[in-house]
C-alpha cells in the first residue's frame, strides 16, 4: 500500500525483476489501457522490451516473452499464461467472491501474489484478507511530503458544505480566477457534462478536450499526451482519469461535481 504518486509501478517492476532469475515467468495484472502501457513500457526499461508481452485487444501476442501484461478483460476470455509471479495493479478493484475471479486466482495457487494499491479497500466494504496474508505499507504521506517526493496540495473550498445547492463556482469561473493557467483536470457530474465544460473551456481560450468511457483508446491517448505536452490545458472527465494517468506537468484539479454526484 502506497499512496498515488510513491512508486507502486516501480516498486513492482522491481520485484518482478528480482525474481525472474530464479521464478523465470511473471504476469501483470490490469484493469485499464493506460495502466497496461504503463507497466508494459517500465518493465521494457527494466528487462528489455523484448522480454515483456502484452495480453490485450489490439496487441500483437509474444507468448515465448518471461513477463506478460494483460488486462483482466482478456485474460478472462483467453487462456491463462503460466507464471511464477502475479501482480494485481489497483488490487482494490478485484473480488474473487466472483466465479471469474476465483478461477483466475485458483489457477495461480502456488504463485507468488503480490497486490498494489493506495486504496487497501473495496466499494462494497469486503476486505482484502481473503486474498491476502499481509499488508504492508510501504510509505505514509507524510513521509512522502517531508522528502519532496510529493508535492503539497493547496485546496480551495467553500467555507461551507453545499448541499444540494450543486457548485461553489462555475468551472470555467473558477479556473480563470483560480488556475493560474496550469494544466490539469476537470472531474465532472456525467460524459454530457464534461463535454460541454471543455468546450465552454475552449471558447473561453483555454484548450480543452474531455476523456469518458466513451472516448476511444487512441483519441483518449492523444488528448492525454497533449496535456502532458501543453497542447491541451486541461482535460475533463467522468471517472475516467482516476487512475494510470500520469503526466507530471499537471498541477491543478476541479471537482465540479456536487456531493450527490
Amino acid at each position: 500500500v502506497m499512496p498515488t504518486g510513491a512508486g507502486k509501478t516501480r516498486l513492482f517492476v522491481e520485484v518482478v525483476a528480482l525474481r525472474l532469475a530464479r521464478a523465470p515467468r511473471a504476469l501483470v495484472v490490469v484493469h485499464r489501457v493506460e495502466l497496461l502501457r504503463q507497466a508494459a513500457e517500465r518493465l521494457g526499461e527494466r528487462v528489455g522490451a523484448e522480454h515483456v508481452g502484452l495480453i490485450a485487444p489490439g496487441a500483437r501476442p509474444r507468448p515465448s516473452a518471461p513477463v506478460q501484461v494483460g488486462t483482466v478483460q482478456t485474460l478472462l476470455a483467453r487462456d491463462l499464461p503460466p507464471a511464477d509471479t502475479v501482480v494485481l495493479d489497483e488490487c482494490h478493484h478485484y473480488a474473487p467472491g466472483s466465479p471469474e475471479w476465483a478461477s483466475v486466482l485458483g489457477h495461480y495457487g502456488q504463485a507468488l501474489l503480490l497486490g498494489v494499491t493506495a486504496t487497501p479497500e473495496r466499494s462494497d466494504g469486503s476486505p482484502l484478507g481473503d486474498v491476502y496474508g499481509e499488508l504492508i505499507v510501504g510509505a505514509h504521506y507524510s513521509e512522502l511530503l517531508a522528502s519532496g517526493a510529493l508535492v503539497p496540495c493547496v485546496v480551495l473550498q467553500p467555507p461551507d458544505a453545499l448541499g444540494s445547492r450543486g457548485l461553489a463556482l462555475d468551472p470555467v469561473e473558477a479556473y480563470q480566477r483560480h488556475g493560474e493557467g496550469r494544466t490539469g483536470f476537470v472531474f465532472c457530474r456525467d460524459i454530457e457534462h464534461a463535454d460541454s465544460v471543455a468546450a465552454q473551456l475552449t471558447a473561453a481560450g483555454v484548450p480543452s478536450a474531455s476523456v469518458t468511457a466513451e472516448t476511444p483508446p487512441d483519441v483518449r491517448a492523444a488528448r492525454i499526451a497533449a496535456l502532458a505536452s501543453g497542447a491541451l490545458r486541461l482535460l475533463t472527465s467522468v471517472q475516467a482519469l482516476t487512475e494510470g494517468v500520469d503526466v507530471p506537468s499537471a498541477s491543478v484539479c476541479i471537482l465540479a461535481r456536487s456531493p450527490g454526484h
